[in-house]
């Protein structure tokens, strides 16, 4: 099975991902940043992200919608 954006650290598709659910879906966009906020201890537990990518995308999630 395929990682996901975030557990490829992906960071920039996360991002699109944010800009047009927040622009369509804010509601699942709220979702999708707490569902990717969890995500990220697992990916570095299992260490498919490192800190910095782990940081970044936190960043990006933690950002309120447009």
């Amino acid at each position: 099975m395929p990682d996901g954006t975030i557990a490829r650290g992906d960071a920039g598709t996360v991002r699109k991902h944010l800009k047009a659910l927040d622009l369509s879906a804010p509601a699942v966009a709220k979702i999708y940043r707490e569902l990717g906020l969890e995500t990220i201890p697992i990916s570095v537990a299992k260490g498919r992200i490192d800190g910095n990518s782990a940081e970044e995308i936190s960043e990006i999630l933690g950002e309120a919608a447009i």
